[in-house]
């Protein structure tokens, strides 16, 4: 019975997560979701998001973690100055292929 604003940051995405799957979510946007957490929490969110995603929903993961990205995802797109700049399969070389996207090179 704690009002959210009173929670943690990891609770609050909990509650958040849970409204969205309540209220029959197909897409769910993570937008920056391990920012300013604790290892821990870290931790837990990255889970919660992978079992989204096995749920079979579609996650779009927003982040300026790429090591989280590269964790996380299957294809990571680099988006600059509001533009799309490429996307990347994340495969064996995805780091290098990020990296070049992101210093303005082809990938």
């Amino acid at each position: 019975k704690t009002p959210v604003a009173r929670l943690s940051g990891g609770n609050i995405q909990k509650v958040l997560l849970a409204r969205e799957l309540a209220e029959g979510a197909k897409v769910v946007i993570f937008n920056k979701p391990t920012y300013g957490l604790d290892l821990a929490n870290t931790l837990a969110s990255r889970q919660r998001i992978r079992d989204t995603a096995a749920r079979g929903l579609a996650v779009l993961l927003i982040s300026t973690d790429l090591e989280e990205l590269l964790g996380m995802c299957d294809r990571i797109a680099v988006i600059a100055d509001g533009a799309l700049v490429g996307t990347v399969e994340n495969v064996d070389d995805a780091r290098t292929k990020v990296g070049r996207l992101m210093i303005g090179l082809a990938a």
